[in-house]
């Protein structure tokens, strides 16, 4: 799930350029995962999340794994448009997916489905880099 930096009317792109940005899909999913955190509605979760769980599914693909720290790491995220490169782990990259994968987390146990699906995504999060005080 790949969005353009400017979406236009009736699916169209305002750009040409997608500037590298991976972050799109994944920032109008917050407000998803943080409205369903306030509520906790059922109805709403299971409205939003096939298009949360197709999300999900991009970061799985696009991170990757490093062996060596036991981390996963986000290379190039470019959560600014066209950022300099190279680019690991941008604080705005590692917090919307973080907030995603806590979200499919929650929305999959409070509904009670996706058990199959819950330990990679427990995985993910609980191995992301996270920034450190």
């Amino acid at each position: 799930m790949l969005y353009p930096v400017g979406i236009s009317p009736d699916g169209t792109s305002a750009a040409d350029d997608l500037y590298n940005q991976k972050s799109d899909a994944v920032n109008l999913a917050s407000d998803m995962v943080m409205k369903y955190e306030y509520t906790r509605s059922a109805s709403y979760a299971r409205k939003v999340l096939p298009y949360l769980q197709q999300v999900g599914l991009f970061w799985q693909d696009y991170l990757t794994w490093d062996a060596t720290t036991g981390t996963y790491n986000i290379h190039n995220g470019a959560p600014q448009e066209g950022g300099v490169y190279p680019q690991t782990n941008s604080i705005l990259s590692l917090g919307l997916v973080h907030l995603l994968f806590q979200g499919l987390i929650d929305m999959s146990k409070d509904l009670g489905i996706n058990h199959s699906l819950v330990p990679t995504w427990q995985h993910i999060d609980s191995h992301s880099r996270r920034c450190r005080r």
